[in-house]
């Protein structure tokens, strides 16, 4: 769940900061908290540490993310 005035684009990390992205979402503008479903392919079953990154210069607020 996430809000933008500009909307934006998110890019999803595993572990470290400087690893590879595993999905970078485009955003589309909103004023209210909008739910945005996006697929990532599979990962293998595992604990990760997520790391969340604005990759544009807007501002995003993230209120929750979750897997189904």
């Amino acid at each position: 769940k996430y809000i933008s005035e500009k909307g934006g684009i998110l890019d999803i990390k595993l572990n470290d900061i400087n690893s590879k992205s595993i999905a970078t979402i485009k955003l589309p503008a909103g004023n209210q908290w909008q739910i945005f479903k996006y697929k990532v392919n599979a990962l293998k079953k595992d604990v990760y540490n997520l790391i969340i990154v604005s990759a544009s210069d807007n501002n995003i607020e993230v209120d929750w993310v979750s897997f189904e």
